[in-house]
């Protein structure tokens, strides 16, 4: 994938920021991603609005919320960049349930075919997560920093909060996945009416370096201007 690079000038501040942040080396159950969406003023209800030229890293408040998801029609975007951009891809259908301090995710079809894939029990702890503010962009990014920790099902009647039915494409590279993911949730498998679009780019764990890590963030910012365009 052709990752272009920003203006030094406009992300100097946030190279530093990162390379300060992010760990030197990832464990087997360490997950480093970037997430694309929105930061939300709890206020209003609407996207933050500052007076900035250039992305800016933007400090954790309790009166901000991050809203990871992307139009229908800037998702199709994206994936129709990818799909020419990047050779080696992957379709899935995932069925999560969300369980009190767990999802139980199974994999139930892998490019078209039935998947012959036990589900899983998967733990998920946010360790730190880094917001970038990018205000003549269509959205922000998130990078966040968490332990997975995925077990055998050991689940005989579990209570579940809730159901998500995932259709997602990954994109490999050499160093990251990129996931583009079709979201229907519910309360349960009946009733799964809202329907989201996400898309996320993941550190390969065994191949992540942080110096890398930080020119793919800043490569995959332009990117999305270059595919979206600029507001």
């Amino acid at each position: 994938m052709a990752l272009e690079d920003r203006a030094v000038e406009e992300t100097a501040h946030i190279v530093r920021a990162l390379l300060s942040s992010l760990p030197d080396t990832l464990s087997k159950t360490t997950e480093v991603e970037i997430r694309l969406g929105t930061l939300i003023d709890k206020a209003t209800n609407n996207r933050l609005s500052i007076e900035f030229m250039h992305p800016s890293v933007i400090k954790r408040a309790d009166t901000l919320r991050f809203q990871a998801t992307v139009h229908h029609e800037d998702f199709k975007s994206l994936v129709a960049h990818f799909s020419k951009e990047i050779e080696e891809k992957e379709d899935k259908k995932i069925i999560d349930s969300l369980i009190k301090g767990f999802r139980r995710s199974e994999t139930i079809e892998v490019n078209g075919q039935p998947a012959k894939q036990k589900p899983v029990l998967i733990q998920k702890k946010k360790m730190k997560m880094i917001d970038i503010f990018c205000p003549n962009s269509k959205y922000d990014i998130r990078i966040g920093i968490s332990e997975e920790i995925v077990k055998e099902d050991t689940l005989t009647l579990p209570v579940v909060q809730a159901v998500r039915e995932k259709t997602r494409t990954t994109f490999k590279t050499d160093m990251h996945l990129i996931e583009a993911t079709e979201v229907l949730s519910g309360r349960d498998a009946n009733s799964l009416t809202e329907k989201l679009y996400e898309v996320e780019l993941e550190a390969i764990s065994s191949k992540y370096t942080k110096e890398e890590f930080v020119k793919t963030a800043i490569a995959f910012m332009a990117t999305l201007d270059r595919v979206l365009g600029r507001q």
